[in-house]
């Protein structure tokens, strides 16, 4: 069955990774790095089943010979001074399996001059190879950060556009067009989706990513083993039709909840360090959560709860924090969960929409917030000025050495 999935990475110094590097893991090369000094071999990896270059317009250097490519991805590093620099950018995209690979071919070329056109990215390069690994086909896109100006040679600034949420939506719409095209001009009556499961109305607990880890026999393959593991049974008890779904079912339902430990690897189910699960639905009553998770190996303790919307909000003892939820969402969690833990005083972290509504919404509970600065004191002065605060809402500076992001003063 055809699936959607499309990730957008950089190539980072900072994270030990380099652009020579890369080509020679999507083409299966050997290749040295003359810059960093690392070398590379790839020749064993037998998935790659097709690579191309194409070039940017007006650069006539035929890149099929090893030597030209090298030395331009050599070119990219060399362009790159800061020691911590990002190189380029990569799509990793999920290829269709009813697709033979010429037909998976022509996909990626059409991705590509679609996203070159309405980006305007005619003197970039696109390089890709796409590898065809049991039941998991996809194909690896790489361009670099600047755009070039000659052969083997690079503007001196970088294209900002791609980097951010607009370049990575885009992509995604794209990337979903054209795999529907090639789908239907196939005659396989299948269609994918780009959009998230909030989005299309599924309520669903998340599952964890399964990392390389499951393909290495290692301490680190036990626990991805076990992720695996807890992946099959979220899917196997908590996919529900959405006409279905009862929220406050789910709240009394003992769902299966994981903790890692990281001196055996072994895993424990319904009770965590004494502290059972349904228990610990009880300590939260009150939220319409969809389910709890204890996930976090490191740091067992913490306490996620999800919502129906696919947000989160963490709870670490003495800190808060909220993912994935509207500013006003995300506020109104964070402080009635202080509330309930009868926090009085609270700092806030975030961008002004998240300042404003954590701000608003404490003042309502009665809570005294601790202002981080004078940006967050000129703030929260204005919304002082704006509504009438309740009794027992007051500014305070933010005290010395005082822990941060929603951390209990």
């Amino acid at each position: 069955m055809a699936i959607f999935h499309l990730h957008i990475d950089s190539y980072r110094r900072s994270r030990g990774r380099t652009a020579i590097g890369g080509a020679a893991y999507r083409r299966g090369l050997k290749a040295s790095c003359p810059v960093s000094g690392r070398r590379f071999n790839f020749r064993t990896k037998e998935e790659v089943a097709f690579s191309e270059f194409i070039p940017a317009q007006d650069d006539l250097t035929d890149y099929s010979q090893l030597s030209n490519l090298l030395n331009l991805y050599e070119a990219i590093e060399r362009a790159e001074k800061h020691p911590r620099a990002t190189l380029g950018r990569e799509i990793e995209a999920a290829l269709p399996h009813e697709l033979a690979l010429p037909q998976q071919v022509e996909l990626v070329r059409a991705f590509v001059a679609e996203v070159r056109q309405r980006f305007g990215a005619e003197r970039a390069f696109f390089d890709f190879s796409i590898h065809d690994k049991q039941n998991n086909a996809h194909a690896h896109i790489c361009m670099a950060e600047r755009e070039q100006s000659a052969p083997f040679v690079f503007e001196k600034t970088k294209r900002r556009d791609w980097d951010g949420e607009s370049f990575v939506s885009a992509c995604r719409e794209i990337w979903q067009a054209q795999t529907n095209s090639a789908l239907e001009q196939a005659g396989i009556n299948q269609q994918v989706d780009c959009r998230s499961h909030a989005d299309r109305g599924i309520k669903v607990l998340p599952s964890f990513h399964e990392g390389k880890a499951a393909y290495f026999n290692s301490e680190v393959k036990k626990m991805n083993d076990i992720i695996q593991q807890t992946n099959q049974e979220i899917k196997a008890r908590l996919i529900i039709p959405e006409e279905v779904i009862d929220i406050e079912e789910l709240r009394t339902t003992e769902t299966p909840a994981v903790c890692f430990n990281p001196d055996d690897m072994k895993v424990e189910r319904a009770k965590l360090a004494g502290f059972p699960y349904r228990l610990a639905r009880k300590q939260y009553e009150g939220f319409s959560i969809l389910g709890l998770s204890y996930i976090n190996y490191k740091h067992p303790k913490r306490i996620t709860l999800w919502f129906d919307d696919r947000a989160s909000v963490v709870d670490m003892g003495s800190r808060i924090t909220a993912s994935g939820g509207t500013a006003k969402a995300n506020a109104e969690r964070v402080v009635e969960l202080a509330r309930m833990k009868g926090w009085k005083r609270i700092v806030f972290s975030g961008d002004e929409e998240y300042l404003r509504e954590a701000f608003r919404q404490a003042l309502a509970k009665g809570l005294e917030i601790a202002t981080d600065g004078e940006r967050q004191q000129t703030l929260l002065k204005t919304i002082l000025a704006e509504i009438q605060p309740q009794a027992g809402a007051q500014v305070l500076p933010i005290p010395t050495n005082t822990p941060r992001k929603g951390m209990r003063l």
